[in-house]
């Protein structure tokens, strides 16, 4: 036996199994078995035959796999759980059969038919860190699928496997549609979309969630492209609101330091939050003005590209403990100035400047502040304020070591004055937006810590509006206990009502509607959404895009449709048709796929 050859090679190896099959027996053991075996056959087989693989063996509720290349392996686990999502989308959450997946490649010992060795443990162990409807690969996997597949990876760390002698760092695959495919469902009680609406409501999840770089309420999304120059107006000038509207352009930092933006930034920033609470103005959108950071920008221009009447732009100077801040108001029509005002004064009377210049602001407009206002977004604590601007900003760059940085700012800012109403949202937000581009390990646990803080907010402020953005935004999770649907509706249509010139506000009202099937009402609040923020966001643009299809009508000239080439269909497929995306539109999708609105389930 001692001179008898052992055959070895090398091999793409994965590892599944059932999460909670032991419950799932337990509620139903014979209908259980057949879902499990229906799935092999329509599902599975087929996925694993395609990207020639060989079932090694089954174990009741496991498979074992082996794949000629890493490449193979991936891919055909993407497209299991892709399915597996689709499948489980219309199956109430206590009855979902979902896989966890590992994955690892090495060297293999074949003995009739079978494998052994190290490889095929660290597949084992991989596959019991993995979520339910998740993949975890091993380092050398990812290695060698980077670039390849149309999928991203999370690096979870090294970690100490069972009987495995060194540590193995870990992957966690992201292109598995975790939150719709993993999470529980709707609970059958509440309303349910139609399953063609559910399928387009995972493609709008991306939209809003992942946004990438999207900032969450007063952080705007990433623009699809900054005007030519600040001269330039778009090719059809909006229609100028029925009441007074304005932009209100990023002060100027004069004081050749950059440490400093975060000065004029966050002076405009409270200007637009305290101007944006009347409903008797239109207030631009913070993000269609920041192309103009930086920038010469002549205010009939920009007031002619933005759609509005009123401009007010402005500097501000640091010396010391003594600022400088000066602010014109400018009528683009008559070019008259409404207002031309120098303010020097030491650095801890900048929250009486702002005051100020509000009251004269809407004075000059002829407009009565509506309420009581909130200075600086609730606090006299300068430093307090001047760790949350600084949040903001690194918030708005939107990297997860810039998000990592905007937590420990925004934190800083709660610490100093805990009763901070922005600051608590815009902590609030770093742990949605980790928890949302998978930037941290325990992800429920931070979509948990979002909610805390939102309950914080609305105990501390009933009516601070993006308060309730957040909570309508936690309330589509499918994965968390809160979903619901009516309820987000409710929640995003209060925050509009108190911020009535957030056009991320009406984004969320109509991102809801989409997901309800109210087609026509989506396609009226995002047309808002896209009016407050005229530089076009692509989330914006594609659920508008979306919508406008759904409803059987055509899109408004000028804003960007999303096409895409069409895959061969599955064979047993059933429900809405799908087409695959490329690389470049990747972000708007769930899973990577689109809906076809033209051939959906009726």
């Amino acid at each position: 036996m001692s001179g008898e050859r052992v055959e070895r090679r090398l091999a793409a190896i994965l590892a599944a199994d059932v999460a909670g099959y032991s419950r799932l027996m337990g509620l139903d053991e014979a209908g259980t078995l057949a879902r499990l075996k229906a799935l092999r056959r329509d599902l599975i087989d087929p996925e694993i035959a395609e990207h020639m693989g060989r079932v090694v063996k089954t174990t009741g509720d496991g498979l074992l796999i082996e794949f000629p290349s890493v490449v193979e392996a991936v891919a055909c686990a993407v497209a299991v759980q892709q399915s597996m999502g689709l499948h489980n989308s219309s199956t109430p959450a206590d009855q979902r059969i979902e896989f966890r997946v590992g994955i690892n490649t090495g060297d293999v010992i074949v003995e009739d038919g079978d494998i052994h060795g190290d490889g095929v443990n660290v597949a084992a162990r991989l596959e019991a860190l993995a979520e339910p409807g998740g993949i975890c690969v091993s380092a050398i996997v990812h290695e060698q699928v980077q670039g390849r597949l149309d999928c991203a990876f999370e690096d979870t760390g090294e970690r100490n496997l069972k009987n495995i002698a060194r540590p193995v760092r870990v992957y966690r695959v992201l292109a598995d549609g975790a939150a719709p495919a993993a999470g529980a469902a709707v609970p059958a009680a509440r309303r349910r979309a139609p399953r063609w609406a559910i399928t387009a409501a995972g493609i709008a999840a991306l939209v809003v969630l992942a946004a990438g770089a999207a900032a969450f309420w007063r952080l705007y999304p990433v623009q699809l492209a900054s005007p030519p120059a600040a001269t330039t107006a778009t090719a059809t000038q909006p229609p100028l609101p029925d009441k007074p509207s304005i932009a209100v352009l990023p002060f100027a930092n004069l004081s050749g330091d950059p440490a400093q933006d975060y000065l004029g930034d966050g002076l405009t920033e409270n200007l637009l939050d305290a101007l944006a609470q009347n409903p008797g103005l239109f207030v631009i959108a913070r993000g269609a003005t920041q192309v103009y950071r930086g920038k010469e920008a002549a205010p009939r221009a920009v007031a002619k590209d933005l759609g509005v009447r009123y401009v007010l732009e402005g500097t501000v100077q640091k010396s010391g403990e003594r600022i400088r801040v000066t602010a014109q108001l400018i009528d683009a029509v008559t070019d008259n100035h409404l207002l031309s005002q120098k303010y020097d004064r030491t650095l801890t009377d900048l929250f009486a400047v702002e005051d100020d210049l509000t009251l004269q602001i809407a004075s000059a407009l002829d407009v009565h502040l509506i309420g009581p206002r909130v200075t600086a977004g609730g606090t006299r604590n300068l430093e307090a304020w001047e760790n949350l601007a600084k949040a903001d900003q690194a918030a708005l760059r939107h990297t997860p070591a810039d998000m990592s940085d905007a937590q420990k700012l925004a934190q800083r800012a709660v610490d100093l004055d805990p009763n901070y109403p922005q600051a608590l949202s815009t902590l609030a937000f770093t742990y949605f937006e980790q928890a949302d581009f998978g930037w941290v390990k325990d992800r429920p646990a931070a979509l948990d810590r979002a909610r805390q803080l939102d309950d914080k907010i609305l105990q501390l402020d009933p009516e601070f509006a993006a308060a309730y953005a957040l909570r309508a935004r936690l309330e589509v999770r499918w994965e968390l206990p809160q979903s619901d649907l009516e309820a987000a509706l409710a929640d995003a249509r209060k925050s509009v009502e108190l911020g009535p010139n957030d056009g991320l506000g009406h984004f969320t009202v109509g991102f809801v509607l989409y997901q309800l099937g109210h087609f026509d009402e989506a396609t009226a609040e995002l047309a808002t959404a896209l009016r407050l923020d005229p530089h076009v966001s692509i989330w914006s643009a594609g659920l508008h895009a979306m919508a406008l299809s759904a409803a059987g009508r055509s899109g408004p000239a000028g804003v960007p449709r999303f096409s895409c080439g069409r895959s061969r269909p599955r064979s047993g497929t059933s429900g809405p048709s799908l087409t695959r995306l490329g690389n470049t539109s990747r972000r708007i999708c769930c899973n990577g796929w689109a809906l076809n609105p033209d051939k959906r389930e009726r």
